[in-house]
């Protein structure tokens, strides 16, 4: 618990330090304080500038979802949101395939997070193609 407050003032002095900011995940991972991760991350996603790196959170927030909390929907979610960041991640896709399954209705979400993704002026061309082609095969 004290190690958690040291590095939880540390992020707060410095947001940039990743050292800080990892070691604060891995000791609230060891409490087992998932719902404050998972709430660190999403606030850490909308700082940052690369697309690669909110990616590599959301997937962090979808793998603490599905393994951690067993919150799948939640996860799938966090999955979807990742790979609409960085459609080049086909490992991303894999876990939104095995998510969203059969349900109907998983996949009218995802399938319209992808679309709305792949129409913004922000994402580069090849990441729309990336998105149009993945659900496709979708």
């Amino acid at each position: 618990e004290r190690a958690e407050e040291v590095y939880k003032n540390l992020v707060a002095l410095d947001a940039d330090d990743r050292v800080a900011f990892g070691s604060l995940q891995d000791v609230r991972r060891r409490l087992g304080k998932f719902e404050e991760l998972v709430e660190m991350l999403v606030e850490r996603s909308e700082r940052v500038q690369s697309r690669n790196e909110r990616a590599r959170l959301f997937a962090e927030i979808g793998r603490i979802c599905a393994q951690e909390t067993r919150d799948l929907d939640q996860a799938l979610v966090a999955f979807t949101q990742a790979f609409c960041e960085d459609p080049s991640q086909t490992n991303i896709a894999t876990e939104i395939e095995r998510l969203a399954s059969t349900r109907a209705e998983a996949w009218n979400e995802v399938l319209g997070s992808m679309t709305d993704a792949a129409q913004a002026d922000a994402m580069p061309q090849e990441g729309k193609n990336a998105l149009f082609l993945t659900a496709a095969r979708f």
